[in-house]
């Protein structure tokens, strides 16, 4: 049952749509407008007019001549004018619709090709030039960019020199086509000529009428042409310069191309001058100042000596290091800087040629201060910076005392008690003078240890030097400083120790700074001064070795002392109880010291002791045996000397013979001597 309803109400809406009337939808076309396209576009995509339909469309024109058409794509043909139409065609409710306008072919722009840049040689002289590739039959004319170099006419072109030129080729306008150009590059290549000098020229106006100019040399044949750029100042006819007035002209030797060779040209500078003055530097010479901090320096510049009144101009290379106002230069920093004087033209004299001195503006370079310090003994160690400076010079540092502080490169070693100057100096370079700096460095020792201070003796007018006084032991090594507490007595002379007059009184003793060690307390001992003994001379010897000398003959004295005596050289002579002991040739000092006693202070004599070699008896030379031979005629002599007690053998030619005349034949004879079994003589003779 339920079936059957859903059938019969789909049946009923079947039947009444069914039934409905027909109506189509309308197609509605935009507005389209004329179309004007160019011949050289070739093919066009045209656009159709705006609509609600979706058909296709088509086109059709009116002249197939003009153009061709497939779908919505042109194929432009020729120029002109058609119509065209724009079909859509009918597409469902939509119907067909057609509009029409005017299609315009206009000449086009010809696509220009194949006229690419070359080179010619200028030997070629002339070519035909071949045209662009082009899609217009229009004419052709070609323009060049420097007809100097090369021309045309028609489409021949024609070389003269060198060089690179434009060559425009124009296409002219037709029916079908506009106008259209394109450019290449020619290149003409020459071999360039080789051409000598052509150099300056400096004359004095009215010191020659004229002056015959030499053309350069060149490679090239091709003639030259002179040129003035200033003919007011050098007119030019041929190579014939005629100076006009004072000034500079630009002389310009322009060669034509010739045969394979380019064109050339050189210039030259013709300067005429005035008269020029004759200078001399004078006082106008390489000269150095020292830069002062916070101070005005300056100096007047002295100028050359001139025959001319012009007055003089200065200059200065660097104002920065130095300027110049009239003739006063003030140095500003440390530098070199050259300076110019320049008279100026007077009269007759022109300007004169620019004398030039060396100025060396020399600073002193300055530094932040260092401050004084101390230190202790045995410190770790100091490294130093030098200061900041302007100047590059090498700096060394020193102390004043290297048993205090000790300067190893730029590190401070604190060695030893006491205070060093340590004084740091930067050596000059290029513009600053020699830099130098000092500080003060104390550094503290330790307090020594010291041992007692034994009494003293000396007599009057007697001195006791540094090395003589038995001063107390100490755990530094440190020199000793003495005072005298009553200087009526004894007085410290020279760092020794001299009796002034009998009596006793204090020295003070004080061990200065050493090492590790700074200075020691104050020690004290007494000192007694003593009347000197009145001794009397001992008398100098001079003992030969080998013979017995006699005791010491001892002097007078008022002093009961016992004597003692020693030898400066105890190897050549001395002294035992008394006794002299010579023991080898020379001269000595003897020494005599006298004891102290309750009333004489100690004394001392000398005398000098020459001990002269032992008498040596020379024995008798021994002389060797020799032999003597002569001859004359056919005599032979034969002498035999010095031959004592030994035996003598003599031998001619083998044969024994003797001493003196032996008779000998004509022939070469052989002399033989023998004295103690050993040959002393052997020699051949030729008797005639």
């Amino acid at each position: 049952m339920k079936k059957n309803r859903v059938f019969i109400a789909s049946l009923v809406a079947t039947l009444f749509f069914s039934i409905q009337p027909s109506q189509a939808v309308t197609t509605i076309v935009g507005v389209l407008s004329s179309i004007t396209v160019e011949l050289d576009q070739k093919t066009v995509n045209l656009v159709p007019p705006t609509t609600n339909s979706p058909g296709t469309w088509t086109v059709t024109l009116t002249d197939p001549t003009i153009a061709t058409a497939s779908g919505l794509t042109l194929t432009l043909l020729k120029t002109g004018s058609t119509g065209i139409t724009f079909t859509i065609a009918a597409s469902g409710e939509y119907g067909s619709v057609s509009r029409s306008t005017q299609l315009y072919v206009q000449p086009g722009t010809p696509t220009l090709t194949g006229f690419s840049n070359s080179s010619v040689s200028l030997g070629q002289k002339n070519f035909i030039i071949t045209p662009p590739i082009s899609g217009s039959a229009g004419t052709w004319s070609y323009t060049s960019s420097d007809p100097k170099i090369a021309s045309i006419i028609g489409s021949t072109v024609t070389v003269y020199d060198a060089g690179q030129v434009i060559i425009k080729a124009t296409q002219a306008a037709n029916s079908q086509w506009k106008t259209a150009s394109t450019s290449m590059l020619l290149t003409i290549t020459a071999l360039t000529p080789i051409v000598g000098t052509f150099t300056n020229l400096v004359i004095t106006l009215d010191s020659v009428a004229s002056v015959n100019l030499v053309a350069p040399t060149s490679t090239s044949s091709g003639p030259w042409v002179l040129t003035s750029s200033q003919p007011t100042v050098a007119s030019i006819s041929g190579l014939i310069l005629t100076p006009r007035a004072i000034g500079t002209t630009v002389v310009t030797a322009a060669q034509v191309p010739w045969g394979s060779y380019r064109s050339t040209s050189v210039t030259m500078t013709v300067t005429v001058l005035a008269a020029l003055p004759t200078t001399l530097p004078g006082n106008f010479v390489n000269k150095s100042i020292s830069l002062v901090s916070n101070s005005t320096n300056t100096i007047t510049l002295a100028s050359p000596t001139s025959n001319s009144s012009g007055l003089w101009a200065f200059s200065s290379s660097d104002t920065a290091i130095a300027t110049i106002s009239a003739n006063t230069l003030t140095p500003i920093k440390p530098g070199k800087v050259t300076v110019t004087a320049t008279q100026k033209a007077a009269g007759n004299y022109g300007p004169s040629l620019p004398l030039t001195m060396e100025l060396t503006v020399l600073g002193s370079p300055t530094y932040a201060q260092t401050s004084d310090f101390e230190r202790l003994v045995g410190d770790i160690n100091y490294t130093f910076q030098f200061p900041a400076s302007p100047s590059a010079g090498a700096w060394s540092i020193a102390s004043s005392d290297i048993a205090v502080v000790l300067v190893q490169g730029n590190l401070l070693k604190f060695i030893g008690a006491g205070t060093a100057v340590i004084t740091i100096k930067q050596s000059a370079s290029d513009f600053w003078l020699e830099g130098i700096s000092s500080f003060k460095v104390r550094v503290i020792g330790q307090t020594p240890i010291i041992g007692t201070f034994g009494a003293l003796e000396i007599g009057v007018g007697q001195r006791l030097t540094p090395a003589e006084i038995k001063h107390p032991t100490s755990s530094s090594v440190g020199t000793w400083g003495y005072e005298s507490l009553d200087s009526k007595i004894a007085q410290v002379v020279d760092g020794g120790i001299v009796g002034i007059a009998p009596g006793q009184t204090l020295i003070s003793a004080t061990q200065n700074p050493s090492g590790m060690f700074g200075q020691s307390k104050v020690i004290q001992t007494t000192i007694t001064v003593k009347s000197l003994p009145v001794v009397s001379d001992f008398s100098n010897l001079k003992i030969t070795l080998g013979t017995v000398a006699s005791d010491i003959q001892i002097p007078t004295s008022d002093s009961s002392g016992k004597w003692s005596f020693t030898s400066s050289d105890p190897a050549i002579l001395d002294v035992v109880n008394g006794y002299l002991q010579m023991k080898n040739p020379g001269l000595v000092t003897v020494t005599a010291s006298q004891a102290s006693t309750a009333n004489f202070a100690a004394a001392t004599k000398s005398f000098t002791v020459e001990v002269l070699p032992a008498v040596i008896v020379k024995a008798a030379p021994v002389l060797k045996p020799s032999a003597k031979v002569s001859i004359s005629k056919r005599t032979i002599t034969i002498k035999v000397l010095n031959v004592g007690n030994s035996a003598v053998g003599i031998y001619i030619d083998g044969k024994k013979a003797k001493a003196g005349k032996n008779k000998v034949k004509a022939g070469k004879r052989i002399v033989k001597v023998n004295v103690g079994g050993k040959r002393i003589f052997l020699k051949t003779y030729v008797i005639k």
